[in-house]
């Protein structure tokens, strides 16, 4: 019985770091769009902010779109 107890418990682990990796997703998604707006606000073009984050242009205007 020890490997099943083992296992459920690795699976809940597992479980467990992926509840975090989503949480922690959605909070750099927000923050992101919060960084990339404020970034527009200050008169940033697409283009630098997009260089800044390794994104292409049309990559900015669909964060700026999906706000």
């Amino acid at each position: 019985m020890p490997i099943v107890a083992e296992t459920d418990s690795r699976q809940q682990i597992a479980i467990d770091h992926l509840k975090l990796c989503r949480s922690q997703l959605t909070e750099a998604k927000r923050l992101r769009t919060m960084y990339v707006e404020l970034a527009r606000q200050y008169g940033l073009s697409n283009q630098a902010i997009g260089d800044a984050l390794g994104i292409t242009e049309a990559g900015v205007r669909r964060i700026l779109s999906d706000s």
